[in-house]
């Protein structure tokens, strides 16, 4: 198709292009230019026009036979959606595919405004005017804002500045916009619906959210946007990806099966690049954010460092956090599920997922914290680290990130990367200014006066992390989080175990983390004086014997894996004797198994409503035979806490409404993967105002046993870093232990220097090849 200029979103594509020669204002409305589909009262209009149906007609019949066919043979089985049913219809001239949008949009009123006014846009020289005069009302009865956010009232600038369901609230009614532009039904309104919108679009000038990530999973944007960025704005690996997903014969083509976008706009023609060719490090400027790698592999070793500006209301307090995998392992994670019940999002999700406590951040300990969280304002949640919420929807223009606002969270100071290694530094002490928190109550003082984090990614395997903080006084205790998907072994003597699920180390050794082939040692080397807490799991709280016992026999064994949550396993005697069985049920998930004597019993929880919903097993443990047989109603219980997400001094875990969520549900809920283990965190064992952190992470094969090489503290007339040797390869990284960022690297290979400089005091924004 011919190209024309699009924006980032397909649902805006439309924005600069409908309407070439400009609007005239109307009465606080907008008025169609002579020429404009919109003027000539032509359908379609929306994506399609008279001018290029044919084209688009063509498309099904070559370039993307094959996806058309695919979308085709869904609508027949009655698997597509409005919009689909109406691009069949235009593409064929079937009037049974335009009768199917049309019952699909009556039976299923809620569906996203936007593909509804497509579909009926599409298939208007079927409908009578008594219909469009029905459909229209009800959608100004619905609103010309999508009635599922209130949020969404507020002012489009807002909007454009602020919100992350922008590309739906904006962009979606915008289709109905089009779609009644002219028709008769309350045209004054919807002029000046359509003129705000507009006006909006040319004036703001600022870059919006495209709602919630999913990355593979459906509904990520990639599916309708990368056949936008690559044909039409020129986007090589976007146009790479589209490809993919294109000749994919196992894609459904993204949420609510989205094949439509191709057919429109993938252009197979398009200049394409692979991923692989990029640079393996990238800075992201805007965002603040720092991609690296040490291949494009699935194995390969890749690493994420996020400080930038708050951007966006579901935005997660993660400013100065990172993620590492490895050998296909996941080894530093962000922790926590999503929790979407509201149930969930006062429990969950406000007190530990979206807080900076669940992240790989610095904690600062702040005794005057009562933080809001992301869904629930009211609610206050103690002990988040310190982070700063500075708030979340009904945002306005004046609310930006500039210089000293609370949105103004970091800012990356310093980046290198070159093929040895990948450097960034950053400033992140306006994440912790707690005063600015417009929930916290009481508000507090001001308790950290500067922090500083830097990173580097010595390629391919090795990650040097260092912090400097200072805060308000040594009752602001700091503490390095780390946080895990598998229990972590400590090398290092266990000295205390203060609560459930929590043991402190003293002294030197490195902590392991293992997942799967990958397998990571953190060795700290600052604070030399330091404890290392391990925080999580699920803990045995009680075991029991029912007192009426007839049976003396007892469990042994007993064994926690990840788990789930906090419950309690009974365990009834329903057949005695030597061969005694015990049905075991847990309070969560009901029946999960029968336990038979003498022999090991790992569970497997499944919901009762929800056959096929299989958790990770949670624990395991053997009933041993006395010398009195067990019999019919003998029994025991075995209480389980979880510790997977404890903060102040609590476990806000997701609920059972979570766990049964339709969207999980008739598949394997891989809990182990979305929530992780719980985290290591390391703090100074002398409490002061001031602290230094260094931490090395060094990444292997899970058969590796010790850490390889050799690491140690280097310090150095007001510098400290580590001496790093890795075979023939030996790398000394020095950076300043006070004033600004930045240091010395020194990198010897085979008795050749390398690399013998400062490290970059600047942005270098592009790769050094």
């Amino acid at each position: 198709m011919k190209r024309t200029r699009a924006g980032l979103f397909g649902w805006l594509l439309l924005a600069a292009s409908l309407c070439p020669g400009g609007e005239t204002p109307m009465a606080g409305g907008f008025q169609a230019p002579a020429g404009c589909p919109l003027a000539r009262k032509e359908h379609p209009r929306i994506f399609i026009t008279k001018e290029t149906l044919p084209e688009v007609k063509a498309r099904c019949q070559t370039s993307h036979k094959a996806l058309f066919a695919r979308m085709r043979a869904a609508c027949d089985k009655g698997e597509g959606g409005a919009i689909q049913h109406a691009l069949c219809y235009l593409a064929t001239g079937d009037r049974r595919y335009a009768a199917a949008a049309k019952q699909s949009i009556w039976k299923n009123p809620e569906q996203r405004p936007g593909q509804e006014s497509v579909a009926l846009d599409w298939i208007y020289d079927t409908l009578t005017q008594a219909e469009i005069q029905e459909i229209g009302s009800r959608m100004l009865r619905k609103g010309l804002w999508d009635p599922d956010h209130g949020h969404s009232r507020s002012a489009f600038r807002d909007l454009v500045w602020w919100n992350q369901h922008y590309a739906y609230t904006f962009s979606e009614t915008f289709m109905k916009d089009l779609f009644l532009y002219g028709e008769g039904v309350d045209d004054a309104a919807v002029a000046r619906s359509l003129g705000d919108k507009v006006r909006c679009l040319k004036s703001s000038g600022a870059a919006v959210g495209i709602n919630d990530g999913h990355g593979f999973a459906p509904g990520s944007p990639k599916f309708s946007v990368m056949p936008l960025l690559g044909s039409r704005a020129g986007d090589r690996v976007c146009q790479w990806m589209a490809n993919q997903y294109a000749a994919d014969p196992k894609s459904h083509y993204g949420y609510g099966g989205e094949f439509w976008c191709a057919i429109l706009w993938h252009d197979p023609a398009a200049p394409a690049t692979p991923p692989d060719e990029l640079p393996p490090s990238r800075l992201f400027d805007g965002l603040g954010w720092v991609s690296m790698r040490s291949g494009w592999q699935p194995e390969a070793t890749f690493g994420y460092f996020m400080a930038g500006d708050w951007f966006n209301g579901h935005r997660h307090e993660d400013c100065g956090s990172f993620i590492i995998s490895s050998r296909g392992g996941y080894l530093a994670i962000d922790s926590g599920y999503y929790s979407t019940y509201q149930d969930d999002r006062q429990n969950h999700g406000t007190k530990y997922t979206a807080k900076g406590v669940a992240h790989n951040t610095l904690f600062v300990h702040d005794p005057h914290e009562r933080s809001g969280g992301m869904w629930d304002r009211a609610l206050r949640v103690r002990d988040n680290g310190g982070v700063l919420h500075p708030g979340h929807r009904s945002r306005r223009e004046a609310e930006q990130p500039t210089k000293g606002s609370p949105w103004d969270s970091a800012d990356i100071t310093s980046y290198e990367a070159n093929p040895l290694f990948t450097y960034v530094a950053a400033d992140l002490t306006g994440n912790y200014r707690r005063e600015l928190d417009p929930f916290m109550d009481p508000k507090g003082p001001a308790i950290v006066a500067k922090y500083t984090r830097e990173l580097l990614y010595l390629a391919p395997d090795v990650f040097v992390i260092h912090d400097r903080v200072k805060t308000a006084g040594p009752q602001y205790t700091q503490r390095v989080l780390l946080h895990v998907i598998g229990e972590p072994e400590v090398r290092a003597k266990a000295a205390r175990t203060p609560e459930l699920g929590t043991t402190e180390f003293d002294g030197p050794g490195d902590a392991v983390i293992t997942d799967g082939a990958g397998r990571m040692f953190v060795r700290t080397l600052l604070p030399e004086k330091r404890v290392i807490r391990r925080i999580g799991g699920v803990v045995v709280k009680s075991v029991e014997a029912a007192a009426a016992n007839k049976g003396d026999g007892k469990l042994t064994g007993i064994k926690t894996l990840l788990g789930a949550c906090t419950e309690t396993l009974d365990l009834k005697c329903v057949e005695g004797g030597p061969g005694a069985k015990f049905g075991v049920t847990s309070s969560v998930f009901g029946p999960i198994g029968t336990a038979g004597l003498g022999k090991p019993f790992t569970d497997a929880p499944r919901h009762p409503q929800y056959k096929n919903l299989k958790l990770d097993p949670h624990v395991s443990f053997t009933i041993e035979a006395g010398a009195k047989p067990f019999q019919i109603g003998d029994a025991f219980r075995i209480g389980l806490v979880s510790r997977r997400f404890w903060v102040g001094g609590e476990n806000p875990e997701p609920s059972l409404k979570w766990w049964t969520n339709l969207s999980h549900a008739e598949a394997k809920l891989d809990s182990r993967r979305m929530g992780g283990w719980g985290r290591l965190e390391i703090e100074p064992a002398e409490a002061a105002a001031e602290a230094r952190f260094l931490t090395v992470l060094y990444c292997t094969g899970s058969d590796v046993k010790d850490l390889p090489g050799a690491c140690g503290l280097l310090q150095d007339a007001g510098m400290e870093g580590a001496r790093i040797t890795q075979g023939e390869r030996t790398c000394e990284v020095l950076f300043r232990a006070a004033g600004g960022t930045g240091g010395t690297i020194k990198l010897t290979e085979t008795g050749k220097t390398r690399v013998d400089r400062a490290l970059a005091g600047s942005l270098e924004k592009e790769f050094r090849r």
